[in-house]
């Protein structure tokens, strides 16, 4: 005959089931917490195919990004040289206010420049001055300077060796920061021979899995030649969310 004591002072199994819940939720928390300050630690990096495309297309995205807490890094890809720009900046009065849709002029219609019109001379300098301004507005991190020359404009084989340019930039980037999110502010639809770039280098490194958070947006649609998109591209393209 089994006899039992209701009254034992040891542990019940309610009991270690309720430390063994308790436990488990404090380790749960702890990993949540650990994980989740990991994903903060980790930065979002910001591509501006040239300097004035943090301004244009990137600081909604990057001033949410500062709210939230996450380290931002904002690059800047090309050198941005531009002779068409110079020529402009030359022109009195300025080009831009003779519009039929006549465009604002800071300098109130007339620049009075004589800037040398290689396109890098003055300009480059003028326009990198700009973008370092924006950066400190912004509240970014950290700021790099890929100074890849902005010539892949003249052929199908520049345009193709610029493409190669920026994807070694950016393969060492995504290796020097493993996990980081990658937001190119170019789509497939760029017609801007630089902005196009960046937007083939994303598709291509995401595809081989170099890097796997990527985000971008499209811009107008083109029909520039030799210029290819990649198989079935969406308007806006994102890729999988990370598990």
């Amino acid at each position: 005959m089994h006899s039992s004591n209701r009254h034992s002072t040891g542990p019940s199994r309610r009991g270690l089931l309720a430390a063994g819940a308790a436990t488990a939720a404090t380790v749960a928390y702890q990993t949540g917490r650990a994980s989740s300050a990991s994903a903060a630690a980790r930065p979002a990096v910001f591509y501006a195919p040239h300097q004035d495309d943090d301004a244009i297309g990137l600081a909604g995205s990057i001033l949410e990004h500062k709210a939230a807490g996450r380290p931002v890094y904002l690059v800047l890809v090309s050198n941005g040289r531009n002779p068409d720009l110079a020529v402009r900046m030359n022109g009195d009065p300025c080009p831009l206010t003779q519009w039929s849709s006549p465009h604002p002029c800071a300098a109130g219609g007339r620049h009075g420049l004589s800037w040398p019109t290689d396109g890098t001379t003055k300009i480059v300098a003028a326009r990198t001055a700009e973008f370092m301004a924006s950066a400190k507005a912004l509240g970014v991190d950290k700021v790099i300077n890929f100074k890849v020359v902005d010539d892949g404009f003249s052929s199908t084989s520049a345009y193709n060796k610029l493409v190669d340019r920026i994807d070694a930039k950016v393969r060492a980037l995504a290796a020097q920061y493993p996990g980081a999110s990658h937001k190119f502010t170019a789509g497939w639809l760029e017609h801007t021979e630089t902005h196009k770039a960046c937007s083939d280098v994303a598709y291509r490194l995401m595809n081989d899995g170099t890097i796997s958070d990527v985000r971008s947006t499209t811009s107008t649609p083109t029909n520039a030649p030799g210029r290819t998109a990649p198989t079935a591209p969406p308007t806006c393209w994102t890729s999988p969310p990370r598990t």
